[in-house]
This record gives C-alpha cells, sequence and structure tokens, in this order.
C-alpha cells in the first residue's frame, strides 16, 4: 500500500459491531512488490492499473470512470450533455506525471469531449523521457469494447515554475461580482451546474482580472486528498472566467501549469487575460499559501462552433414595387419590372448543365443596363443536385453584387409572388413549403452526441488524403479513433514522410494517385483495399479552386471545381457499400454565399444534397460545410491579408487544426445530414447577414442589424444614410465636397486593403498597384454603394482607376448635376467676374448686381452702392451672397 488513509465512515454507517475471529490472523502477504512491472493503484478514484512496457518505456495507466461510482460527475452538464470536466483530464495527467517524475504539465490540448454514459474505460499514455528530458502523455476512453477515442495529448516535464507570491486578499479596489447572477449567466449559456460544481463563494473585479474564492462542498472534502487539483474545485475556479463571455467556453488548451501544494479542498483564485480567449492563472489556500499556477489556459468552445441551417417562418409583409415571372429573360419586355422571376428547370442536364446555364442568365443580367435598376430572383427546379447547386450559385452572385439577385427555394406547385415579394424586402432568400415562407437562420447545433466510431478492423478512404486537411484526419483516425488501415487517395500520390509516420503509429497505410472526378480510375482505386480490412469509411477531402467574380467566371472554371468536389462525391456515393461512415468536407461558401466563389459554392452545395440523400435512404452521411482552417491549405493557401480582414469583418474566427478535429468527431457524432463547423466572433461582424440575425439578437444583441451586403433592410438603412450625405454635402462649397468624398473613398479602400487608416491611401495612385484585385475591387464597390445609395457597376475600379477619378465619378453621381447653394455662388462669382474684366458689359453688370442687392434685401444704405467701388461691390457678393 501507499499509506492513503481510509475513511471509514461511510462503511460503517448503520452498521454493527462484530468480534474479532477466533483464529489467528494469517500474516501471509497478498500485495504485489512495488517493483512488479504491473501494480494495483488505489491512490487516484479512476486509475486501478499500470504497466511499464518493456519494449518502449512507455507507462499506460488504466481505470473506470462512472457518474455511478462518483456521482458528483453527473452535475457537470453542458448543453444537456454530461461531460467529464476538462479539469479532471489536467488533474489525471498531473497525477501520471507525479507517478513518472514529471510533475508538470508543459501542454495539454482537449481534443474530444468525453461524454460519461455509463461505465467508461479511461487510458493515460506517458512515452519514455525524450531527449530535453519532456515525456509525451495522450488519453483515450472507449466505452464496453467500442473502438478508443483520444481526448488529449500533450507532454510532461520535470521543471516547475515558482508559483507567484500571493497579492493580498480581498484585493484592493476590488469590485464585487454578484455570485448568483453569475450562475444564472452560467446557466443561460448551457452550463447545468449541479450542487457539486457551484463551488464560487465570492468573486470580484480587479482592473482587467478576475478573483473569486471557491471551495468543496462538504461531501466531496474526504476525497480531495485523493486528487491532485480535484476536478470539481478547480472548475469552480475557472467559473468567475464566463462572467463576461457571450457564449459557453470549456478549458481547451494549457500551457506551464505547475502545482505545489495538492489535495485541497478551498482555493482562491486569480485569472489574469493573455489575449484572446486565453487567461493565466494563480492558486493559492485560503490562508495565501502558494498551491498552483497556469502560465496560459486557452478556453474555446468547440461544440459551440457547430451549427445548422434552421427555417423559421417570415412575418408577411406588404408587397412593393412591379414584378413579373418568366422562364427567359427574353419574356421580360421592354420596360423591366422591379422584381423579376426567373423559373428555371432542371429535371433533365447534367449538375454542370444547370450551373452553366444560370451562370449565363446571371451574367447576361448583370452586362445589361436594362436591367440594372431591378433584382433577378432565381427559382430553381428540378433535381436536388442541380438546385443545391444553383442556390450556392446564386448565394455568391448576390454576396458580390447586393441587392441584384435573390432566392426562393419552391417546394410547393404555385410560387405565391406576392407573400415572396413581402419577404424579400427583408431577406435574401427564403423557401415556401406547403404554403408557409420561411427564411434561413444559422442555430447551435445542441443537444448530446454520440462519441463517433470508427470500425478499427475496417479500411477508411480518404480523398485528398495527402493535403493538409486530409493528412490532419488521417493522423486523428489513427491516434484518437484506432483505425488501422487507410487507403489515401490524391493527385500527387504517395507522401513519403506521411505514410512513415502514420505506419510508426501502427497504421497500414495504401496511397494512390488518381484524378478522382474520374469514375473508373476512382474504381479501380477501390480495389487496392487491404485484404482482411473491407472499406467502412470514406472522407471526401478533395477539392480544387478556380475562384472568380461572377462576371468572369467560366464554364472551364466551373468544371474545374464541380469535378473534383461533386462529381467524386457522387462516385464514392455509386461506387462503395456497406460503410458505418461517409464524410463529406463541404465549405461555408455553399451555406453564407462567398464573393469571388461562385462555382465552389455551387459545388459544394451539391455535396450537401448528397448528404440529405443518403440520410433519407438511410445511409450514413454527413456533409460538413467548414469555415476556414488556421492552417492554409491548397485551398486556401492563396488568401493574402486583404483577404483574411475581409473575413475577420464577418466574424470569421480561423479554426486551429486542434479545433477542427474536434469539431470533426461532433460533428460525425450528431444527428444531422449537414452541419455547419465555422468560428465565429460575432461581436467582430460589421454587417450582419441575415443568416446570423437569430444568433447576434441572441448573444450579441448591439451588433449591427443590417443585412450582409445590403438585403433590402441593409439597403434602406444605407439609403437614409446617403441621403444625409447628400445633405452635408449640399452645405458645402464645391472644393469640400470633392474633399469629403475622396476621405470617404479613401476610408473604405484602407478598411479593404485593411490599412490602418486613410492616410496611407495616396489619393493618385492606381487601385491596381495599391493592391487590389476583382475580388476588393467587388468589395469596394459594395461599401460605396452602401454608403453612398449610388448603384455603382462591378467596373468601377478599372473605370476610374485611382482614388480621386473615383471620386470625381462618386460626387457626380450623389449630386446628380444639382449643385449647391454655395456651389452655385462659387460659379456665379467666377462668371460675374469674367463679365466685369469686359469693358463694355461691365456697367451693365454693376447695374444689374446692385439692383439684385437691393432686392434681396441686403441695406448697406443705397448711397453706399450708389458710391461703392467695383472691389467694394465685388467684396460685397463675396461676403453677404457667400454666406445665403
Amino acid at each position: 500500500m501507499n499509506g492513503v488513509e481510509v475513511d471509514w465512515a461511510p462503511l460503517l454507517t448503520g452498521g454493527r459491531l462484530v468480534d474479532l475471529p477466533t483464529y489467528p490472523f494469517q500474516r501471509q502477504r497478498y500485495w504485489l512488490n512495488a517493483d512488479d512491472t504491473e501494480a494495483t493503484l488505489n491512490d487516484h478514484p479512476f486509475i486501478s492499473t499500470v504497466v511499464t512496457l518493456a519494449d518502449s518505456g512507455t507507462t499506460v495507466f488504466t481505470g473506470r470512470i462512472s457518474p455511478d461510482r462518483a456521482p458528483w460527475l453527473a452535475d457537470h452538464a453542458v448543453r444537456d450533455a454530461v461531460l467529464l470536466p476538462g479539469t479532471a483530464f489536467l488533474d489525471l495527467v498531473l497525477w501520471a506525471g507525479e507517478h513518472v517524475g514529471c510533475p508538470a504539465v508543459a501542454e495539454l490540448t482537449l481534443e474530444t469531449p468525453l461524454t460519461l454514459r455509463g461505465t467508461t474505460t479511461v487510458q493515460l499514455a506517458v512515452d519514455a523521457p525524450d531527449p530535453s528530458g519532456q515525456r509525451s502523455v495522450r488519453v483515450h476512453s472507449r466505452t464496453d469494447d467500442g473502438p478508443w477515442t483520444r481526448h488529449a495529448s500533450g507532454a510532461l516535464t520535470a521543471e516547475t515554475h515558482p508559483v507567484d507570491d500571493p497579492a493580498p486578499w480581498p484585493p484592493a479596489d476590488a469590485e464585487p461580482i454578484d455570485v448568483p447572477d453569475l450562475y444564472r449567466r452560467l446557466d443561460e449559456l448551457g452550463y447545468r451546474y449541479g450542487p457539486a460544481f457551484r463551488g464560487v463563494r465570492s468573486a470580484f473585479r480587479v482592473g482587467a482580472d478576475l478573483c473569486a474564492e471557491v471551495s468543496l462542498p462538504e461531501r466531496l472534502r474526504p476525497q480531495a486528498r485523493r486528487f491532485r487539483l480535484h476536478p470539481a474545485l478547480l472548475d469552480a475556479a475557472l467559473h468567475v472566467a464566463g462572467a463576461d463571455r457571450a457564449q459557453a467556453a470549456l478549458p481547451f488548451s494549457w500551457s506551464g501549469v505547475s502545482l505545489v501544494a495538492p489535495g485541497r479542498t478551498a482555493l482562491r483564485v486569480r485569472i489574469s487575460p493573455r489575449g484572446d480567449d486565453t487567461v493565466s492563472l494563480v492558486l493559492t489556500d485560503l490562508d495565501g499559501t502558494a498551491v498552483a499556477r497556469v502560465d496560459a489556459l486557452a478556453l474555446r468552445a468547440p461544440q459551440d462552433s457547430l451549427f445548422r441551417v434552421d427555417w423559421v417562418e417570415a412575418p408577411s409583409q406588404a408587397p412593393t414595387g412591379t414584378h413579373v415571372v418568366v422562364t427567359d429573360l427574353r419574356d421580360v419586355g421592354d420596360t423591366v419590372p422591379d422584381t423579376v422571376f426567373l423559373t428555371t428547370d432542371h429535371t433533365t442536364g447534367t449538375t454542370r448543365d444547370a450551373v452553366v446555364g444560370v451562370l449565363a442568365v446571371l451574367r447576361e443580367w448583370l452586362d445589361d443596363d436594362r436591367f440594372a435598376r431591378s433584382r433577378l430572383v432565381v427559382v430553381p427546379g428540378g433535381a436536388d443536385p442541380a438546385r443545391a447547386a444553383v442556390r450556392g450559385l446564386v448565394r455568391s452572385a448576390r454576396a458580390e453584387n447586393p441587392d441584384r439577385f435573390a432566392l426562393v427555394d419552391l417546394h410547393d406547385p404555385d410560387l405565391p409572388v406576392d407573400a415572396v415579394l413581402g419577404v424579400l424586402d427583408e431577406e435574401p432568400e427564403c423557401e415556401v413549403r406547403g404554403g408557409t415562407v420561411r427564411v434561413p437562420r444559422l442555430a447551435r447545433l445542441t443537444g448530446p452526441r454520440e462519441t463517433p466510431a470508427w470500425d478499427p478492423g475496417g479500411t477508411v478512404l480518404i480523398t485528398g488524403g495527402t493535403g493538409v486537411l486530409g493528412a490532419a484526419v488521417a493522423r486523428h483516425l489513427v491516434t484518437a479513433h484506432g483505425v488501422r488501415s487507410l487507403l489515401l487517395v490524391g493527385r500527387r500520390g504517395s507522401d513519403p514522410g506521411l505514410v512513415a509516420e502514420l505506419e510508426a503509429a501502427g497504421a497500414l497505410v495504401t496511397t494512390a494517385a488518381c484524378d478522382v472526378s474520374d469514375r473508373d480510375a476512382l474504381a479501380r482505386v477501390l480495389t487496392l483495399v487491404p485484404a482482411g480490412f473491407p472499406l467502412r469509411g470514406v472522407v471526401h477531402a478533395a477539392g480544387v479552386v478556380a475562384d472568380g467574380i461572377v462576371e468572369s467566371l467560366t464554364p472551364e472554371q466551373v468544371d474545374a471545381v464541380l469535378g473534383p468536389k461533386a462529381d467524386a462525391a457522387w462516385h464514392l456515393h455509386e461506387l462503395t457499400r456497406d460503410l458505418t461512415r461517409f464524410v463529406l468536407f463541404s465549405s461555408a461558401a455553399g451555406v453564407f454565399g462567398t464573393p469571388g466563389q461562385a462555382n465552389y459554392a455551387a459545388a459544394n452545395g451539391v455535396l450537401d444534397a448528397l448528404a440529405r440523400h443518403r440520410g433519407a435512404a438511410g445511409l450514413p452521411a454527413v456533409s460538413l460545410a467548414w469555415g476556414m482552417w488556421e492552417r492554409r491549405s491548397g485551398l486556401t493557401g492563396r488568401l493574402g491579408d486583404p483577404d483574411v480582414a475581409r473575413m475577420a469583418r464577418w466574424g470569421v474566427r480561423p479554426l486551429t487544426v486542434a479545433e477542427g478535429l474536434a469539431l470533426f468527431d461532433a460533428a460525425c457524432g450528431a444527428d444531422e445530414p449537414v452541419v455547419v463547423p465555422v468560428g465565429l466572433d460575432l461581436a467582430a461582424v460589421e454587417e450582419v447577414p441575415a443568416l446570423l440575425r437569430g444568433l447576434v439578437a441572441a448573444e450579441a444583441p448591439g451588433a449591427a442589424e443590417a443585412g450582409w451586403g445590403g438585403a433590402r433592410s441593409g439597403a434602406a438603412g444605407a439609403g437614409a444614410g446617403a441621403a444625409g450625405l447628400v445633405e452635408r454635402l449640399a452645405a458645402l462649397p464645391v472644393a469640400d465636397q470633392r474633399r469629403v468624398v475622396l476621405g470617404l473613398v479613401r476610408e473604405h479602400a484602407a478598411a479593404v486593403l485593411g490599412h490602418p487608416g486613410p492616410d496611407t491611401v495616396e489619393t493618385t495612385r492606381g487601385f491596381l498597384d495599391a493592391g487590389f484585385d476583382s475580388l476588393t475591387a467587388v468589395e469596394l464597390r459594395n461599401r460605396l454603394a452602401a454608403a453612398t445609395g449610388v448603384r455603382l457597376p462591378s467596373t468601377l475600379l478599372f473605370d476610374h482607376p485611382t482614388p480621386v477619378a473615383l471620386a470625381e465619378r462618386l460626387h457626380g453621381e450623389l449630386l446628380d448635376g444639382q449643385e449647391s447653394p454655395a456651389g452655385e455662388l462659387d460659379r456665379l462669382e467666377a462668371r460675374l467676374r469674367a463679365l466685369a474684366e469686359d469693358g463694355g458689359t461691365r456697367p451693365e453688370v454693376l447695374g444689374r448686381l446692385r439692383s439684385l442687392l437691393v432686392d434681396l434685401g441686403t441695406d448697406p444704405g443705397a448711397a453706399g452702392l450708389d458710391s461703392a467701388t467695383d472691389d467694394e461691390l465685388f467684396e460685397l457678393v463675396d461676403n453677404d451672397l457667400g454666406v445665403l
């Protein structure tokens, strides 16, 4: 034994004393010797055995976790799912580190939440020391005899850091935080904490820092010595970090954790910000004795970055403007109404035919000046894949050309034009189903999720398997899910380094070079599945981008993207059988509509439609409409700083690889055919797209309510702002008008380029020389159109290639040939002076001017006017008339 204290009370309560046995004790040793390879451990509640492997020096700890054995764990629930606290993973790793002589945690990343249902077997593996003395650590679990899932990984070190000297308590200038209100807010954010985890006793704000005093409930205190840091106690120490957050966040990544006084039942904690969603912690005992420090803790909510699209009923609105419904633009007639409904039929032909056909219509609409003041509403019909592709295409076209396009997904036999028109005055898109008009809203995916199971005895095929994302998924499936056979397919063929890495982790790896858009070639690749490892899973991560704005997009660019993304997905659907997992890597471009990616949005719409089709047929499928990943891939490597800045203004936050893989697992465990894993920072959204209005209203109510890229409500707001701009300009002299408009151009140009301010934009330098391309040119056009209320062509920056030239164009558009009073007087003064220089007309001009001044009520005295010199008279014009 290791000298563990025994709590006899639970055993003896209600029992009775009995006499000792009459026979003598048999002094035979039953305990294993301490130097045996395998030992039974009783000094941690979740660990029962440990074994050190002879060939590698890896130490493996195993045990069982169950809310039945530890009922207090059931008090930790997030959005209706009982999760093992992230602090429990840290405690387990600290305890294992102490056992192997590396008591500090250099880093620990929590990759996949552990949902507690019944009894779960947990396993910690601590590798032999590397040359630096650190030991890698991994935490896995499984239920019954299911596959292993990796939940955490990191590194242990023997190097501990001193814990800071504690500050005085209570802190000076502390602002109290209401604890009941804190837990009310946490409950609203989805934390379902029971009594075991409601440990905050008092809390304060001290400048940017947050402080709290926390303690375990009485019933949990006897077991505190069996933990390094009791998970419920440390979890409570983090609750105050949620005081100012707009959404739930859980521990994600720990760095630099040093523990000097384990087994405490109460703590004081000081939490200091260290950047976006990252804090440091100093923990002390209630008497001020140092307990622990955490150099950096990243707080993330991976499952809160998982969304779906809900369709909510739209309020009825009275329709406005004129309209016509056609199947061909040639049927519109000579007089173009405000809205043109174009119904399309895609029951025959390929998806490619549908996309190319509608693309031609969109381009014609933008090219023909007859349609410049009207809006085209596309109503796609026919087969689901083609309709989904057209929807993606139109969404991106609309993002590039606000107020020029809208979309209706019609599921009924007839189109209720008046009802739809009223909705489309406020929304860019709607659907009609069962006589009801609905609009799309992004919503967080809530509710319990199953831990995704990947058959370790089968093969998983990954298209794009040697690319950045495909390789990350391959590593994750092997290390976290125990997959033992991979078939990696891609245009580049084998990646020797990746193959060697995966084989070292115990996987059988087969690679093949293949154009997955070629059905016959893909069929031949499927014959490479190793004997004894039948194909059980597919991850379709292949893809190609060929970006371009709608006006320049060609059928060849459509083909380049549809083939490896959409065609390949349907080939995989048709060529595979008996799968347990079918995962499609789609893109948020198809859901939101991304400028410059109409063909890519169309292709990914097909993947989403395929997932729904398979789900309806009872086949496994999930389509992941990914947001941007932090690690650049072949699809995102072309992005520059302006592109990243633009997405930040849209509220898109890049996903780390660890976060992306956690979302991958969460999405695979969700009962949804299409999910949207995307990092969103709602507080950073400059213009709220209609799709996000429900989220923003619930979580960031102070954000702008205008539609993204100018929904009708946004256009109305822009119109009001433009009217104010025109009114402001009208009160200024012409020179000042031009200066204001030029400043407006420079301000928005700087924002698009990500420059710190308008002064960095040179007035006579060409936009192309300054770094603008077709996509940023479209964004600047859209921003200026929203700010001024003026419809502007997509060729704006090419027709007016410098800020000065563009400002001159805008100035003319804004005033529409109407001069301000001050401007008219400037022009009048110049004309009068020119006439006065002509000796023949000078007396007549001066006489008319004297009469005009008298009529206007200017009364410096008639004698004064009669005797005024010419210079005095013109000075009177400047001073008196110039202020009218």
